[in-house]
């Protein structure tokens, strides 16, 4: 590997795609997650459709990279869409899923405003949902602006180019609904990465139960975040798609084995320190034992036969 300190090695290489250190390091506590890290994780879940359960519905996960240049609100509809179709029709090619309207459900990872949310369509059983860790009320739509309604537009748009105009025609119809959820937040908005990876992974439509296995926000919240972190580090590092995964793995068990020495090396000697600190303390409570113990008279009438049988 490169210096551990260099912050452009290239920690996740997955054909034309890389991630750089200094964008898995935002991987860290109290950190907004990199967009390429999301980028990953999304490519991550389309290989993982492929062991899916018979019930599970079967899921297509877009990149932000192929959805954002897109979702310009200040040009027209028809100048951004041809760069939402090229973008999708390229990304379908990438992770050879290229009949869309196959799919049960798509996922869109939004980011906007220094904030991640999902904007999640149901095709089989059609429905159009934003998913987010914020709790935003009654004013939900006032909050994400124009760029869903974009989206909106460009995804019926390309689902017409397929072929699909029935569906294109259902899903024009659809409103949003904003799905609310016991463990969304009021304060906090740096970990809304980490939410959106979780909710892509674990979501599998309104129809089926939820299993987000996210407590209600509390300081056991903030642990099982800190936990995830680590977790989608982890699994992006040690994913089969990664081509440096040996590499890393190998540098990561050397540095297990090294940390595990130090740790071997720092018990014996605070084992010796703690062993000598016995002994003198045994040797010091010897010699006290050892000591003539002597008992005065209690006054001047006590008799030297009443001393010494306090002896």
């Amino acid at each position: 590997m490169i210096k551990k300190e260099d912050p452009i090695e290239h920690m996740f290489i997955w054909n034309d795609f890389i991630c750089i250190r200094d964008d898995m390091q935002t991987l860290k506590i109290n950190t907004n997650v990199a967009t390429s890290v999301i980028d990953i994780w999304t490519f991550i879940l389309n290989d993982g459709e492929k062991y899916r359960s018979d019930e599970s519905p079967l899921r297509l996960f877009c990149t932000i990279g192929s959805v954002l240049p897109s979702l310009v609100d200040h040009l027209k509809l028809a100048t951004t869409y041809p760069i939402f179709a090229i973008n999708m029709t390229e990304m379908l090619i990438r992770i050879n899923r290229q009949a869309i309207e196959t799919m049960h459900m798509v996922f869109f990872p939004i980011w906007a405003y220094q904030h991640y949310y999902l904007v999640c369509y149901n095709l089989k059983t059609p429905c159009y949902e934003i998913i987010d860790n914020i709790q935003r009320g009654k004013d939900a739509k006032l909050s994400y602006g124009p760029k869903p309604r974009i989206l909106h537009s460009h995804f019926t748009k390309y689902l017409e180019s397929r072929g699909s105009f029935g569906l294109a025609r259902i899903i024009r119809q659809l409103k949003p609904t904003y799905k609310s959820m016991s463990w969304q937040t009021k304060n906090n908005s740096t970990d809304c990465g980490i939410f959106l990876m979780r909710h892509m992974e674990t979501y599998k439509g309104h129809t089926l139960p939820w299993h987000a296995s996210i407590c209600d926000e509390s300081v056991n919240q903030k642990n099982q975040i800190m936990r995830l972190r680590l977790k989608y580090n982890n699994m992006i590092l040690s994913s089969t798609l990664n081509e440096r995964r040996s590499e890393i793995i190998k540098v990561g068990k050397e540095l297990y084995i090294d940390m595990a020495s130090k740790r071997i090396v720092n018990f014996a000697i605070q084992s010796s320190q703690t062993s000598q600190e016995e002994g003198i303390a045994v040797t010091t409570q010897r010699k006290a034992d050892n000591k003539k113990t002597v008992t005065f008279a209690k006054n001047l009438t006590s008799t030297l036969n009443e001393a010494a049988d306090n002896q």
